[in-house]
């Protein structure tokens, strides 16, 4: 009797490889975003805030802290806490979403913030967990079931879809796209078949067409890019044009943190 030869397990196999890559993933998508804030903030920092060129950056700091304090209770938590939270979140961003709609701070041809004191909130922010939170529920109980309309509509589908609807009534068209996107990973995490994915895709790129057509500041991006020699670089090119200047004396590494010119 021999006994039975075991292969040994890869490391990129391990259960473990995925929670290592997305923790070294997001620590340098992290790292990276605060130094782009600190580079591009400081200089008006000091023109506003009495000369002091970090005042901008601890800001971000601050939110930085407060969201890894969220990450290490969240972790702490377990899966049947955080069924039992989901739809208290998805609701709390439902409301908010409806509260954007009604008395919304608007900025750049969007209305998505809320002002509560001298605080502004993003509820499309909170309504991308809960989406998330809400689709990874439903679709593990009914991931078996995804082989028709309705089970694919009902109940994932039309949550997601009340949030998309309210989120594009506050004209954030970069937020629906994100939110897009993490309703297509859920169900494609949970085994949606390839035609309904195709059905899906081409009403999205009809919608997005209309929206592009209907929204003067999404024309006008795309304009921009499309001539960027005929538009004005102090109104429309700005940022295209700042970009290709520090790109041209800075080149793709930079100068390094307070050195731009």
């Amino acid at each position: 009797m021999t006994a039975e030869r075991t292969r040994p397990t890869s490391t990129w196999n391990s259960p473990a490889a995925s929670y290592y890559l997305l923790l070294a993933a997001t620590s340098i998508l992290l790292l990276v975003g605060l130094a782009v804030v600190l580079s591009s903030s400081s200089v008006f920092s000091i023109r506003q805030e009495d000369g002091n060129p970090w005042t901008l950056f601890l800001i971000q700091v601050a939110a930085l802290a407060v969201g890894l304090a969220a990450l290490a209770l969240g972790s702490r938590q377990s899966v049947r806490w955080w069924k039992r939270m989901t739809p208290l979140v998805l609701a709390a961003a439902v409301v908010l979403l409806v509260v954007v709609i009604g008395a919304g701070v608007s900025s750049g041809g969007n209305r998505n913030w809320v002002r509560i004191g001298s605080v502004t909130l993003q509820p499309s922010e909170i309504a991308k967990l809960g989406i998330a939170l809400y689709l990874g529920m439903v679709l593990s109980t009914f991931r078996r079931e995804l082989t028709n309309f309705k089970r694919i509509m009902v109940p994932g589908g039309v949550a997601a879809g009340v949030v998309l609807t309210l989120i594009l009534a506050g004209r954030d068209m970069g937020t629906a796209v994100v939110l897009c996107i993490i309703v297509a990973a859920a169900y494609w995490v949970a085994g949606l078949p390839l035609r309904f994915f195709a059905v899906g895709a081409a009403f999205l790129v009809a919608g997005g067409l209309a929206l592009i057509a209907q929204g003067t500041t999404r024309s006008e991006r795309i304009s921009v890019w499309l001539n960027p020699s005929t538009c004005d670089i102090q109104d429309n090119c700005l940022q295209t044009t700042h970009g290709t200047w520090a790109l041209a004396s800075g080149g793709l590494w930079g100068l390094g943190p307070g050195m731009s010119r």
